[in-house]
């Protein structure tokens, strides 16, 4: 299909952002007019690199028959594990059946569900048929 619209995404840890600035720099490089000064302008020193800017010199694709329209990087901080915690339940009360405009009978996926909240849901579809 031509003059489709495409969003590729991912997601990268970085591990030694030192071997990314060499990448970029190294890629930096081979633009024309471009110094060693301008590539730290550019991305930052070695030691302390911009890394959205290295990431978004290096995956600039080129692809034939496409042009690229947007390319963004946003850091999404760091990857951190989070405890499992239980949450308490509370105590489902039963409501009166109210009748709706339209489809009375809850989608398929509700009515499958395991839970309280389903049983509820179904048992007053029930009664309101």
């Amino acid at each position: 299909m031509s003059n489709a619209l495409y969003e590729l995404r991912c997601q990268l840890n970085i591990d030694d952002a030192s071997a990314l600035w060499d990448s970029a720099a190294t890629k930096a490089m081979t633009y024309p007019d471009m110094t060693p000064e301008t590539v730290v302008e550019m991305i930052g020193p070695r030691e302390d690199p911009e890394i959205a800017e290295c990431l978004l010199l290096l995956l600039q694709p080129s692809v034939a028959g496409c042009e690229l329209v947007t390319l963004s990087c946003d850091s999404v901080g760091a990857a951190i594990s989070v405890p499992a915690i239980s949450v308490p339940t509370a105590e489902i009360k039963p409501r009166a059946a109210t009748v709706a405009i339209g489809a009375v009978r809850p989608p398929p996926f509700l009515r499958t569900w395991n839970t309280r909240v389903a049983a509820e849901l179904s048992r007053a579809v029930r009664i309101a048929e």
